[in-house]
Protein backbone atom coordinates (compact mmCIF):
# COMPACT_ATOMS: atom_id res chain seq x y z
CA UNK A 1 0.00 0.00 0.00
CA UNK A 2 2.76 2.84 0.99
CA UNK A 3 4.53 1.61 -1.91
CA UNK A 4 2.00 2.32 -4.35
CA UNK A 5 1.21 5.20 -2.86
CA UNK A 6 4.98 6.44 -2.97
CA UNK A 7 5.17 5.68 -6.97
CA UNK A 8 1.87 7.62 -7.34
CA UNK A 9 3.61 10.99 -5.81
CA UNK A 10 6.56 10.19 -7.59
CA UNK A 11 4.79 10.12 -10.83
CA UNK A 12 2.68 13.25 -9.97
CA UNK A 13 6.05 14.73 -9.26
CA UNK A 14 7.52 14.02 -12.33
CA UNK A 15 4.38 15.07 -14.81
CA UNK A 16 4.05 18.03 -12.66
CA UNK A 17 7.88 19.20 -13.03
CA UNK A 18 7.51 20.60 -16.99
CA UNK A 19 4.47 22.45 -15.99
CA UNK A 20 5.65 24.15 -13.12
CA UNK A 21 8.89 24.75 -14.99
CA UNK A 22 6.99 27.06 -18.01
CA UNK A 23 5.64 29.08 -15.29
CA UNK A 24 7.11 32.47 -15.31
CA UNK A 25 8.06 33.96 -11.50
CA UNK A 26 9.31 37.21 -10.07
CA UNK A 27 11.56 37.07 -7.66
CA UNK A 28 11.50 38.02 -3.88
CA UNK A 29 14.68 37.88 -2.87
CA UNK A 30 17.32 39.64 -5.09
CA UNK A 31 20.77 38.33 -5.40
CA UNK A 32 23.34 40.77 -6.50
CA UNK A 33 24.14 39.40 -9.44
CA UNK A 34 20.83 39.73 -10.65
CA UNK A 35 19.05 43.40 -11.31
CA UNK A 36 16.13 43.91 -9.16
CA UNK A 37 12.43 42.84 -10.10
CA UNK A 38 13.84 40.63 -12.65
CA UNK A 39 11.04 37.96 -13.70
CA UNK A 40 12.76 34.60 -14.41
CA UNK A 41 11.05 31.89 -16.62
CA UNK A 42 14.00 29.88 -16.19
CA UNK A 43 14.76 28.39 -12.59
CA UNK A 44 18.33 27.99 -13.71
CA UNK A 45 18.96 31.27 -14.35
CA UNK A 46 18.57 31.84 -10.02
CA UNK A 47 20.47 28.72 -9.72
CA UNK A 48 23.01 30.16 -11.73
CA UNK A 49 22.82 33.68 -10.64
CA UNK A 50 22.74 31.90 -6.63
CA UNK A 51 26.61 29.97 -7.36
CA UNK A 52 27.67 33.57 -9.11
CA UNK A 53 26.81 34.64 -5.56
CA UNK A 54 28.79 32.18 -3.87
CA UNK A 55 31.63 32.16 -5.73
CA UNK A 56 32.24 35.79 -5.00
CA UNK A 57 31.83 35.40 -2.27
CA UNK A 58 34.05 32.55 -1.41
CA UNK A 59 36.99 34.11 -3.36
CA UNK A 60 36.41 37.63 -1.13
CA UNK A 61 37.12 34.95 2.13
CA UNK A 62 39.54 33.15 0.51
CA UNK A 63 41.67 36.65 -0.49
CA UNK A 64 41.12 37.91 3.30
CA UNK A 65 41.97 34.26 4.66
CA UNK A 66 45.57 34.67 2.65
CA UNK A 67 45.79 38.37 3.74
CA UNK A 68 45.46 37.80 7.36
CA UNK A 69 47.82 34.66 6.89
CA UNK A 70 50.29 37.35 5.34
CA UNK A 71 49.76 39.80 8.13
CA UNK A 72 50.28 36.96 10.95
CA UNK A 73 53.28 35.56 9.33
CA UNK A 74 54.87 38.83 8.96
CA UNK A 75 54.13 39.74 13.08
CA UNK A 76 55.78 37.00 13.92
CA UNK A 77 58.84 38.44 13.55
CA UNK A 78 60.57 35.03 13.11
CA UNK A 79 59.48 33.40 15.63
CA UNK A 80 57.99 29.77 13.87
CA UNK A 81 55.07 29.59 17.22
CA UNK A 82 53.42 32.49 16.43
CA UNK A 83 53.13 31.65 12.46
CA UNK A 84 50.68 29.00 12.67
Amino acid sequence: MNKNIFLLLIIIILLAAPLISLAEYKIQIGLPTLPKDTAVKDPGQYVQAFFSFGLYLLSFLAVGIIALGGIMWMLAAGNPGKQA
